[in-house]
Formats: structure tokens, sequence, C-alpha cells
């Protein structure tokens, strides 16, 4: 279909339409979404996914159902943006940058165990890292979709990513990302035109990629303009009762999972699973070992993913010193990441 696609019979357009039309467009497709992610994601546990079962980097979980913490308001106190909008962004839109993405949505410092995974992403990815705050999101987002600001923390993530990757590609990294190698070979697949968008096999939980980590991908694709245009849609949708309760609506995976999860699989020929990424259980990285024999194989890959809503409590209660001198995996490892243990 000439400046479209078609979603179940549905035309999506490729074009750009005005800004009004673009919305409307994406309230349509964010219901049609919110109809197939279920089939979706079951078409890609299906269809033949299967061998990576054991990965482990998030526990599995039923589909397109309201799991995880319940969505919390900020209590950080400060709003989500500083600074006014309807500026000039800082870096040009549409162009492939080579830039690592990462994001502190609340206005609270970063606890030192995620400060530390940040230390590795800069010393080891071979990028450049952007870190997104309330203080300086102005002047990569512009221009955020008015329910933003009544977003709660994990949802102001989730909507970064997307408008980060879809304006400047790169690549996004969670704040509980541990780095082990560099990233910078994986943009050779997307530079080349080879694939729009690169990430780790997700096959286990019914996605193509996994939505934790995602990059690097070009920006301004097919791909990255519909979830853009459906993530706008299914906040469009919302804006009434937004507004009318002034706080986030949204269910845990509501504007990230089970909108990437459709729009991935439509272009799934377009996607690389090029990144090597694990998640060590809490028990390895708690153990007091050496990491190598624990961590193994896990060692190999680009990162190393935490899951921070397992033990965020108990670490962001200990300065970095505390942390790196402790004889855990945990501490061994970030220690090794970071240089610090003279095995390099």
């Amino acid at each position: 279909m000439a400046g479209g696609m078609a979603l179940r019979g549905w035309s999506v357009p490729t074009s750009r339409p005005p800004m009004q039309m673009q919305l409307r467009c994406g309230v349509a497709l964010a219901r049609e979404i919110s109809r197939t992610a279920l089939r979706g994601s079951q078409l890609a546990a299906a269809a033949a996914f299967v061998g990576a079962r054991s990965a482990r980097l998030r526990p599995k979980t039923s589909v397109s159902m309201s799991i995880g913490p319940k969505p919390v308001w900020d209590g950080t106190g400060g709003p989500a943006i500083h600074g006014v909008t309807g500026g000039v962004p800082r870096l040009q839109k549409g162009k492939l940058h080579r830039v690592v993405w990462m994001c502190w949505t609340g206005n609270n410092p970063m606890p030192a165990h995620l400060q530390l995974c940040m230390q590795t992403v800069r010393r080891n990815s071979g990028l450049p890292v952007i870190l997104i705050t309330p203080q300086n999101v102005v002047e990569y987002v512009p221009d955020p979709h008015p329910a933003y600001q009544f977003l709660h923390l994990a949802h102001r993530a989730d909507y970064l990513r997307c408008y980060l990757l879809h304006n400047y590609g790169g690549i996004y990294l969670d704040a509980d990302t541990i780095c082990l190698q560099s990233l910078e070979p994986l943009y050779d697949l997307v530079e080349n035109g080879q694939f729009d968008a690169v990430g780790y096999d997700g096959a286990a939980w019914g996605e193509l990629i996994g939505i934790s980590d995602m990059g690097p991908f070009r920006p301004n694709t097919e791909l990255t303009q519909l979830w853009f245009n459906a993530l706008h849609g299914r906040l469009e949708e919302k804006m009434p009762a937004i507004r009318s309760q002034r706080t986030d609506v949204f269910y845990w995976q509501e504007i990230l999972r089970d909108v990437f999860v459709p729009v991935s699989l439509i272009h799934n020929k377009r996607v690389s699973k090029a990144l090597i990424a694990h998640n060590p259980e809490k028990e390895e990285l708690w153990a007091v070992r050496p990491f190598q024999k624990v961590l193994r194989t896990q060692l190999n890959a680009h990162i190393l993913i935490l899951n921070n809503a397992k033990y965020g409590d108990e670490l962001g209660q200990l300065s970095e010193d505390q942390i790196l001198a402790g004889p855990a995996v945990l501490s061994q490892l970030l220690r090794h990441s970071l240089g610090l243990d003279g095995l390099e």
C-alpha cells in the first residue's frame, strides 16, 4: 500500500501528516494495538522462539496483564520537567547519534549502586552517555506529550526511551545495567542499513526483543514512527482521565510492553537480536565466592541487567565505598567492571 502499511486491514500512514492528524491516527492505532497485544505476544511466543527459555532477564509472566509494582506518584519532590518546553533540542532530530541514553526521572539523588552501574557504562560502552533528568529533559525533549508531567517515575522512562530512540536513535539502557564490553560495534548493524533496531532476545516472555535495554536503533524509521504514534495515541486516549485525576492512570506494562511488542512483531525482519544480555539471580550476586565461578558464561555478555526492584532498597542504604569494598559477587563484579581489581 503506497504511503502506508496494513495492520489487519487497517491502513497505517508512514508519511508525516500534521500533528493533529498524527494524534487521531495514534489514538486509533493505540486501540488496535491494545486489541492485538495479546495475540501478537502469543504469536511471538509460539513462532519458534523456544530456544531462549534458559535466558533469565525477567521473571516469566502472563502477557498483557497488569503486572508489576503498582504505579506510584512521584514522591521525590519537584516537577517532572524543569525549565520551559518548546525550545530547540540540543541534538539534531532524525540523525543517528552514537550515544547511550539513560534516565533518572525523579528529583531525588540517584542511589550509589545505580551511579556505579552508570560508571561501568561510561567506562566500557565506548560511547558517550547522556543522562536525562528533570533538570535537562527539555534540552532533548522540547515537546513532550502533556501527559508526561503526570506519569509516575517508571512510566516517564518508558515514554523517554520511545521519544529519544525515535528522534535521535542510539542505545537506551536502564539505570540498573552493568556494561561489560563495548557496544560500539553494534552500530554497524544499523548504519549499513541491514537492520533498523538491535536488542536482546526476549523470546521467553513473548517478546521479539527485550524491553529493558534497547539499541542501537536508527531514528525516524517505520518501526519507531509506529511506536511513537501508538504511544502518543494511547496517552491522548487517556488524557481526559489524566486531567481529571491529575495522576498516572496506566497499569504497569501499558505504555511500553503492550505498545512495543506488537510494533516490533510487525517489523520483525528489521530487528536484530545481536545485543547479548543476562540477568543474574539475586542469589548469585549476593554469593561470597569468586565472581568468575558464579557468573561464568554470563560474563561474555555485552550487559548484565540487574533488577533494581529486587534489591534496590537494600543497596540504596549503602555508599559507593561500602558497595565496592564488599565481598559479594556484585561488589567484585563492579570492581572488575570499573578496573579496580587489577585483573585486566
